[in-house]
C-alpha cells in the first residue's frame, strides 16, 4: 500500500544519492590528478554525466569580460566558432554579465513567463533542439571563474534537488582544478617541468606492485 510506496521511493532517493557520492569521488580523483587545464575541464564535462542525464555539457571560462567555451562533452575539438555553432552565443553572452549562482531554465515556463529574467535570449536558445539547460556558476575567493552548462532534450532532466546539489559540490570542486591549472601555467618552466610533472602523477596513480616492475 502507501507505506510499500513510501519505501520504494526513499529506496530510489538513497539510491540516487549513492550514485551521486560515488560520481564525485570519480570526478575528485580525476580533477586531483593533473594541472593540465584542457585536460581538466575535458575531464569534468564527460563526468557530468555520471550525475546527471544530459545531452550535453560545455564550461566556458570569462576572458577579458566575455564568457568564450573551452571544453564541450564529446568534442575533440574546440575552436572561436564552437559556440556559434552550437547555437550558445547570445546565451554566453548574456550569463557573461548576469555571472549566475545556478539558473535553471525550461522552455515551456520560459514561453508561458512574458516576465521571465532574459526571456528574449532564452527563447532564442530554445529555437534549437534543447528543451531545459541548467547553469552553475563557477567562482572562488577569487571570484568568478566561468559557468558550467547542461543541456537537455528534457524538460525534467535537471528537476531532481539531489543531483543539483552533487553538481554543486562538483562546481566547487571544478572552480578550484581550475585555478590551480592557470596559477601553475603561470609559473616559469612550466614548460619544460610539466611532461615530467606528468609522468609522476600516472607513476604515483600505480599501484605498489606496479610501480615495482617499472
Amino acid at each position: 500500500g502507501a507505506l510499500a510506496i513510501d519505501r520504494a521511493l526513499l529506496f530510489a532517493q538513497n539510491q540516487n544519492r549513492i550514485e551521486d557520492l560515488d560520481a564525485l569521488l570519480r570526478v575528485s580523483r580525476e580533477l586531483a590528478s593533473t594541472l593540465d587545464l584542457d585536460h581538466v575541464l575535458i575531464t569534468a564535462v564527460n563526468l557530468t554525466g555520471a550525475i546527471v542525464a544530459r545531452q550535453r555539457a560545455a564550461i566556458a571560462l570569462h576572458d577579458g569580460g566575455k564568457l568564450k567555451i573551452r571544453a564541450v562533452s564529446d568534442f575533440n575539438r574546440i575552436d572561436p566558432n564552437t559556440a556559434e555553432k552550437l547555437g550558445l552565443e547570445k546565451l554566453l553572452e548574456w550569463l557573461s554579465y548576469r555571472k549566475p549562482d545556478a539558473l535553471l531554465a525550461r522552455f515551456s515556463e520560459v514561453q508561458s513567463d512574458e516576465g521571465h529574467e532574459g526571456r528574449d535570449v532564452l527563447l532564442e536558445y530554445f529555437k534549437g533542439d534543447m528543451r531545459s539547460c541548467y547553469v552553475l556558476g563557477l567562482r572562488d575567493d577569487q571570484g568568478p571563474v566561468g559557468v558550467l552548462l547542461l543541456e537537455a532534450f528534457e524538460e525534467n532532466a535537471f528537476a531532481s534537488e539531489s543531483d543539483r546539489e552533487a553538481l554543486g559540490v562538483m562546481g566547487g570542486q571544478l572552480s578550484v582544478a581550475i585555478r590551480n591549472a592557470e596559477l601553475y601555467r603561470q609559473l616559469p618552466m612550466v614548460g619544460a617541468l610539466a611532461p615530467l610533472a606528468e609522468r609522476r602523477r600516472r607513476w604515483q596513480r600505480l599501484d605498489p606492485a606496479r610501480r615495482r616492475n617499472i
